[in-house]
């Protein structure tokens, strides 16, 4: 609701664990780090206690976000269970089909199994226990077993136990002196500091888009919150949510620590018995207290009401003129040195129209200038795959040459052998008939038909050779020429040729 009234894209203090407003500090750094290190090496029992609202919750999202989906987990959150239905409720979370009625030792086995399975394929099985501290003593010591489940080497099951500063109470008694001698490391994180407070406020309203966080809350606000909290992020979060609501109601977008004094009475009126019904009334800082008697002014409850729908209509106007088209003359009706007005006169008229006005031409001009970058990343996609994809073609183009050149090598070795063979066989058959003169007619007469059927079957294949050069070139040619719309493939006309071209080598050989 009061996003908008803010410069906000969201609302940036909902208390949910979303992974993009995480605030680092060196414990949840710590404790972040240590939970991804055990897993990863398989170190087998790790325990993260801290205060309600303190951020386990964000920690164990961000280690699941470090790992996606290369661990197997499950987490149990109901904790008010025994042994065996604790069991059934790991099974049920490993997607291990277990029947109603199996006993602790099937269930046993049948985790085991699954626990195998998943090391052999090299992927880590870790199981989250959260609000830990309302475990039975029983179904601990089921814990303790499947956490015995291991390989020569490693732990199968890496088990995450998650709870409330109790927990460490629990771990201190001498009965449980197994489980925590199996325990690799134990976190505690404590509140926020008043700089980590402030910090924590600012960043999460930076994420949500504010270019100016400190403008929105004062340092007096930024005490108030810090004295009510005590430095524990839910409570920082419903606190502030409350404020900058009852800030939007208000329509005033600074919020200084009186202001979040009345919020607090407001709120825990409300919470003390108060009528369920009823809305914080809120007051601006300008009116916070009076002058004569000192006691917190009170609007009427109509006021408000009128108030809010006045806000509500403004905020209205205020996003469809967001996305309306700029045009020049508004911007010169307010940057024109008539139209300018200086701070000091600002703050004695209380005018603030002019800023305003100049804010939401800004705005607007941002957003036109965001679509017109997209549009340019767009271009310059389409241009990056086109670029690729002539890469592609040219590749594909010099191995075909390639190809061809060796062949052409090839071929021309074959040629060269059959020429020397000729003359060879020309040479032998002219001295044999020169020093045998009593050799029978009838074998010279073969030989010299011999011979000249093999300079004719060379004929032959030097001018198929000469064939194949010119459609290796055309073959060449048509690869090259993108307009060619030729059907018959010139790599199928080739190899056809050259299975011609073998069966000649090979008559010219036998003959």
């Amino acid at each position: 609701m009061y996003a908008s009234f803010f410069g906000l894209r969201e609302l940036p203090f909902n208390n949910t664990p979303d992974p993009r407003f995480f605030f680092s500090t060196p414990d949840h750094e710590e404790a972040l780090a240590s939970l991804i290190y055990a897993i990863a090496e398989g170190k087998g029992f790790v325990v993260l206690t801290g205060e309600v609202g303190a951020g386990k919750t964000l920690v164990t999202r961000l280690m699941l976000r470090h790992f996606s989906t290369g661990i197997e987990f499950a987490s149990v959150n109901n904790s008010q269970v025994n042994a065996n239905e604790l069991l059934h409720s790991v099974c049920s979370e490993f997607n291990i089909d277990a029947p109603a009625n199996a006993t602790t030792v099937e269930l046993t086995r049948m985790l085991q199994d699954f626990l195998l399975s998943s090391f052999a394929m090299n992927k880590p099985v870790v199981l989250m226990l959260d609000e830990a501290q309302a475990l039975t003593r029983e179904a601990f010591e089921q814990i303790r077993m499947i956490g015995n489940l291991e390989a020569d080497d490693a732990k199968l099951l890496q088990i995450v136990i998650v709870g409330q500063p109790e927990l460490q109470e629990m771990f201190e008694a001498n009965d449980m002196r197994q489980l925590r001698q199996r325990i690799f490391r134990s976190f505690h994180l404590g509140a926020l500091t008043r700089s980590q407070t402030e910090g924590y406020i600012f960043h999460r309203l930076s994420v949500a888009g504010a270019s100016f966080p400190e403008k929105i809350l004062s340092a007096s606000a930024i005490d108030a919150i810090y004295e009510y909290s005590q430095g524990l992020p839910r409570l920082i979060n419903t606190l502030c949510d409350n404020a900058m609501l009852s800030s939007y109601a208000a329509d005033t977008a600074e919020i200084d620590g009186p202001f979040i004094k009345n919020v607090i009475n407001q709120m825990m009126t409300v919470a003390q018995g108060g009528s369920k019904y009823a809305s914080p009334r809120v007051k601006p800082p300008a009116t916070w207290q009076s002058s004569s008697t000192g006691k917190l002014q009170e609007i009427p409850t109509v006021s408000l009401r009128t108030q809010a729908t006045t806000a509500r209509v403004e905020a209205a106007e205020f996003e469809q003129r967001l996305h309306a088209p700029v045009t020049n003359s508004e911007i010169d009706s307010l940057v024109a040195p008539e139209a300018t007005m200086s701070e000091s006169q600002a703050a004695a008229t209380g005018d603030t129209a002019q800023m305003r006005r100049l804010a939401v031409l800004v705005r607007r001009l941002l957003a036109e200038t965001k679509s017109a970058t997209e549009d340019v990343r767009s271009v310059v996609g389409e241009s990056r795959s086109a670029r690729q994809a002539a890469e592609k073609t040219l590749s594909r183009l010099s191995e075909q040459t390639a190809r061809t050149g060796r062949l052409t090598i090839s071929l021309r070795n074959v040629f060269d052998n059959l020429e020397s063979r000729a003359m060879r066989l020309t040479q032998r058959s002219g001295s044999e008939s020169s020093g045998s003169g009593s050799a029978p007619s009838g074998e010279g007469t073969r030989r010299k038909t011999t011979s000249k059927s093999f300079d004719q079957a060379l004929k032959r294949n030097r001018r198929s050779l000469d064939e194949i050069r010119s459609m290796i070139e055309s073959a060449r040619k048509a690869d090259t020429d993108p307009d060619s719309d030729s059907k018959a493939s010139p790599s199928s006309n080739l190899a056809k040729q050259v299975r011609e071209l073998a069966e000649m080598c090979k008559g010219a050989a036998l003959s």
